[in-house]
């Protein structure tokens, strides 16, 4: 893995076009992924299909975890990472346990710690790298409301979604690091350690999008939910009302929490600036 890494930041434009190839994939293959579940659940009971579902995720989770237990007894940061893989579990069972609805949704975090294999190599920053593969689901949840499914009722913007796809970077990141962070690391960077916040290119495209967001909101031209008022706006993010508790009972599938805009905001900036933090350990590897 760390052969791949370092392959991927030598051929930057490789890297580069993986990501995008992979990304194009993941986003125009949603209807064929969903006809593959759809099958199984015919096939199968839903019970059945469910549980199933949940003990793959299972066993490919008890793989990944002796792997990155075997590579964390080589790190020079056991403590840091250690606490880091403590948060991320702490974060993937949280988010699994009030926003996810079905097992099938497990391929969130895969899919998007995938990502961040390419996306690291390009940018060499953790905080960064969580933050342009968060972007991109992002830009996959918007592709699914306003282009893949524009009449489709009951559905909203996915904030639940974006959320489940950054806890999927943090796994990737916190990989990475763990990757990374032993001795004899052969991978180098040739980008700086460190470089003020405000220079980011993050920082630039939260800076904008921030100020459209805001633009739109105080113009009348973006609304959050349904309702009199938003009946002139250019974009509503919801097409059902918002939701009055906090737990909704599907009929069937998991008792799940629908993120609000500001809590999807929150919880997302919150969560990328804890992964940003590791950028501030430089892992054993030389940086040029």
């Amino acid at each position: 893995m760390v052969r791949l890494l370092s392959r991927f930041h030598e051929r930057k434009l490789f890297a580069a076009v993986t990501a995008g190839l992979y990304f194009a994939a993941v986003v125009l293959g949603h209807e064929e992924v969903s006809k593959i579940f759809d099958w199984m659940r015919e096939k199968l009971s839903f019970k059945v299909y469910n549980n199933l579902l949940l003990e793959v995720s299972i066993l490919i989770t008890l793989i990944f975890a002796v792997l990155t237990i075997i590579r964390i007894r080589n790190g020079e940061h056991k403590h840091l990472q250690i606490a880091l893989w403590l948060f991320t579990a702490a974060l993937v069972v949280v988010s699994y346990k009030t926003l996810i609805v079905f097992n099938a949704e497990n391929t969130h975090y895969l899919q998007y710690a995938l990502l961040t294999l390419p996306v690291f190599a390009l940018t060499t920053r953790y905080g960064e790298t969580v933050f342009w593969v968060s972007f991109l689901g992002a830009l996959d949840e918007a592709y699914q409301y306003f282009v893949l499914y524009p009449d489709r009722k009951e559905f909203y913007f996915d904030f639940n979604d974006i959320v489940l796809n950054l806890v999927g970077a943090g796994i990737g990141v916190a990989f990475i690091y763990t990757l990374l962070d032993v001795k004899a690391n052969p991978f180098t960077f040739n980008s700086p350690l460190r470089r003020k916040w405000y220079r980011s290119p993050a920082f630039l495209v939260t800076a904008i999008i921030s100020f459209g967001i805001f633009t739109l909101y105080v113009t009348g031209l973006l609304r959050f939910y349904p309702s009199p008022e938003a009946s002139g706006a250019l974009i509503v993010l919801s097409r059902i009302p918002a939701q009055a508790k906090f737990w909704i009972e599907p009929k069937v599938g998991n008792t799940f929490h629908i993120l609000s805009p500001l809590e999807g905001v929150v919880s997302a900036a919150v969560i990328m600036a804890c992964y940003s933090f590791l950028d501030r350990f430089s892992p054993s590897g030389k940086r040029t």
